[in-house]
């Protein structure tokens, strides 16, 4: 507008006049797009309104252009505006009709109102540079077709993912799936929306309605029709017309492992059932990425450190019920026997500060084995900490806790240990407390079928006339794996002694 208006003098009344028309045709038509684009996005987003969006900008541009009779000014770079929003907003075949529509009218528009060849060649050199430059700026962002098409360069590295990875529209239809994904949840067609294909539990999941990065927690069903929870993260990519899923199943129970341990529990070995619960406890601490994670027993009315994963801690640790953040989890309302889990996040910022809790208030910082862990683990500090009791039938077997959630570069996070951290926590505590309590009932079955074996062979040794009491010192030494020697004495009451 301010062209036409600086070059008013030199253009004919009639053409003026019908510049300024197509000027503010034009014009109204950005303002009502702009509008649209407010008001509703996805409508303004889709691809045939885009398409027909710009095919009228490229008419009304190049009747302004003949109308102003201009083959030899910067109007030409108002070809680009269509240019960049078909590279930006349509996929390849309406792009392509677009871009080219563009480089046409241009240069047959520069044909028809210049008066030398040298100027109509300016337009095509314009359009047609500028487009080489903005695809060479496009490379930086993702394209959206670089992920419909399975061959590409980018679609082929988020296959190889191991967790599981898909990418949808404004339309939330499936764009891309990766083969981890598909391995859980089947094949799938781009026609499919997602809540359709994984079987969301709400079809209107915040995921897809809010487009912003973030993390979240979905429970999806698998095709076997189980509910399994899933941390989903997502991202927006190409300027927004896309949405990146990464789909991972919640912290959840190694099953490979917590049969392992049910394993080393009827096996009767010592040796082997720790080392499976050594191993349980590491898989643990690498799914929560803490820097430390520890199970304490709770022994003669007081917690114990047994077992620990991660750097070493060359330091006993016991607490007394309400001691520190681990001696709160023993903490529970008059009426029950089961402990509360407990969560706390920036504890360098709360040394001298206290928790308050339903029956005390305690420090939050232990200060005993606060200095100990500070200079046994790798951070130097203590930051978050979260502790949930295993809970058994009738009372708290021990405590699992986790210190320090760490980041991608293995240093304490600025977000701690989250809510669905506490979830998964509790639930695989519930798990290991039903296979502590498996083994001590197990134990117990055996430790009573040994009694009833060995009074059964004192019995058959003696209905069977032989030695009774031989019989009876060998059991009594296999009883008693502590004792070197056992005798049995017979008191003669008249001399008043003992012979063996």
């Amino acid at each position: 507008m301010a062209w036409a208006w600086y070059r008013a003098d030199e253009i004919p009344s009639q053409q003026l006049g019908n510049g300024w028309l197509t000027i503010i045709a034009l014009g109204s038509f950005q303002v009502a797009t702009a509008m649209l684009g407010m008001l509703q996005p996805r409508k303004w987003r889709e691809q045939s309104v885009k398409f027909l969006q710009n095919l009228i900008e490229l008419l009304l541009i190049s009747l302004a252009i003949l109308c102003l009779n201009s083959a030899n000014n910067v109007l030409w770079i108002l070809y680009l505006v269509p240019i960049v929003s078909a590279i930006r907003f349509l996929t390849d075949n309406k792009r392509t009709i677009v871009i080219s529509a563009a480089i046409v009218m241009a240069t047959l528009v520069g044909f028809l109102s210049s008066s030398r060849l040298l100027d109509a060649g300016v337009p095509l050199i314009i359009t047609t540079f500028g487009t080489l430059v903005l695809y060479v700026l496009r490379r930086l962002s993702i394209n959206p077709s670089a992920l419909v098409d399975q061959k590409t360069e980018i679609a082929q590295i988020l296959d190889q993912y191991p967790s599981g990875i898909c990418v949808i529209d404004q339309q939330r239809r499936l764009v891309f799936v990766n083969s981890s994904l598909v391995q859980q949840f089947g094949s799938w067609s781009p026609a499919q929306r997602c809540d359709q294909y994984l079987r969301c539990e709400h079809a209107n999941c915040l995921v897809c309605q809010h487009p912003q990065q973030s993390i979240s927690r979905q429970n999806l069903r698998l095709p076997n029709n189980r509910k399994v929870p899933f941390s989903v993260e997502s991202r927006a990519i190409a300027d927004g017309q896309l949405l990146l899923l990464f789909l991972k199943p919640a912290n959840a129970i190694r099953l490979d492992l917590y049969e392992h341990l049910l394993h080393a529990i009827v096996e009767g070995n010592e040796q082997s059932y720790r080392n499976a619960l050594s191993r349980f406890l590491d898989s643990i601490r690498q799914d929560f990425r803490a820097e430390t994670a520890a199970i304490f027993w709770l022994v003669d009315g007081r917690l114990q450190r047994d077992i620990c994963s991660g750097p070493p801690l060359p330091f006993t640790e016991y607490y007394e019920p309400g001691q520190g953040i681990t001696g709160l989890t023993l903490i529970s309302m008059a009426d029950s026997q089961r402990g509360c889990t407990i969560v706390v996040n920036n504890l360098g910022e709360l040394e001298s500060a206290s928790i308050s809790h339903s029956l005390t208030e305690t420090s939050v910082i232990y200060p005993k084995y606060h200095e100990h862990y500070q200079q046994a683990l790798p951070s130097r500090q203590v930051r978050h900490l979260i502790a949930a009791p295993i809970n058994g039938r009738q009372r708290i077997i021990g405590v699992l806790r986790l210190v320090n959630h760490l980041d991608q570069d293995g240093k304490p996070d600025d977000d701690g240990f989250q809510r669905f951290h506490e979830t998964d926590l509790n639930l695989i505590c519930e798990r290991l407390a039903q296979a502590l309590e498996y083994r001590e009932f197990y134990l117990e079955q055996q430790r009573q079928l040994d009694e009833i074996s060995r009074f059964y062979r004192i019995y058959a040794a003696s209905t069977q006339g032989r030695e009774v009491f031989e019989t009876i010192v060998k059991e009594a030494l296999n009883a008693f794996s502590d004792a070197s020697k056992c005798e049995i004495r017979r008191f003669d009451r008249f001399s008043q002694t003992l012979t063996v």
